[in-house]
């Protein structure tokens, strides 16, 4: 399959992994992204990325999400909508070890209007507010700039709390990360990765896509969904550079609405 046939092909969103109890944290077992390895809280990656845990009408679902500021959370539109009757972000290397205080629970989200409006996926982006401020050791991710470019082949890191086997939908909680390359890019919108060694998969989406800039890491990419269930061809990731403007705008609305 070309990599254009197989971007055209990408319909399955990585968000839902569905697990536990209504009204508690979900009790997930395992670790996280496909041939990834395992991070604690005093990674300099993990300092930056939350679990985010919803409660909705069929249980609870898991997504990733990175740290704006010090009440907003970056994540993706399919994660959170009017289905999500709470939303929690969960501050911990992995979400069985979580302590009570480093729970959030969301009290406003954003989806970016080009999502709610499209049929080809764009615009999977959503900001969270929470409430109750950073806990000790985290701090907020560097986003790329709308002038960032990246190129086919070229390295890039992935990090979020999903599960580990795409096919059993099994092994989700812990915060793993993975390098892969970039294929290319289908349009301005969404640029695919690599995933035949390794990929992010279901409960890794709104977790970012990094790419490294004179040594240190920023964030060009929210992943966005999988070419097949296994999550062993590739991965689309929503282009953050596409919505700087955006992003920036709803972090100040959010802020003064609270």
């Amino acid at each position: 399959m070309s990599i254009k046939t197989a971007l055209l092909a990408m319909v399955t969103l990585l968000g839902i992994a569905a697990c536990g109890r209504n009204g508690t944290l979900p009790e997930i077992d395992g670790n996280g992204i496909v041939h990834g390895k395992s991070l604690t809280s005093k990674s300099d990656v993990a300092k930056s990325i939350v679990a985010i845990v919803l409660e909705n009408a069929e249980g609870a679902a898991l997504c990733t999400g990175t740290i704006l500021d010090e009440s907003t959370i970056l994540t993706a539109a399919h994660c959170v909508d009017e289905t999500s009757k709470k939303i929690f972000v969960v501050f911990a290397a992995n979400i069985k070890a979580a302590k009570k205080e480093n729970v959030r629970a969301a009290d406003a989200i954003a989806q970016n209007p080009r999502w709610k409006k499209s049929h080809d996926g764009a615009g999977d982006l959503a900001v969270i507010h929470f409430t109750g401020g950073l806990p000790e050791g985290y701090e907020s991710v560097s986003l790329a700039k709308k002038t960032f470019k990246l190129t086919a082949g070229e390295e890039v890191v992935m990090a979020g709390y999903g599960v580990s086997n795409g096919k059993k939908e099994s092994g989700a909680g812990a915060l793993r990360e993975t390098k892969t390359t970039i294929l290319g890019t289908m349009n301005k919108d969404q640029i695919a990765t690599d995933g035949h060694t390794s990929s992010v998969c279901f409960g890794d989406s709104g977790g970012p896509a990094f790419a490294e800039v004179k040594g240190a890491l920023v964030q060009w990419g929210v992943a966005h969904s999988v070419l097949n269930k296994e999550c062993n061809e590739s991965s689309m990731h929503t282009s953050v550079m596409q919505y700087e403007t955006w992003i920036k705008s709803e972090m100040k609305k959010l802020s003064k609405k609270k």
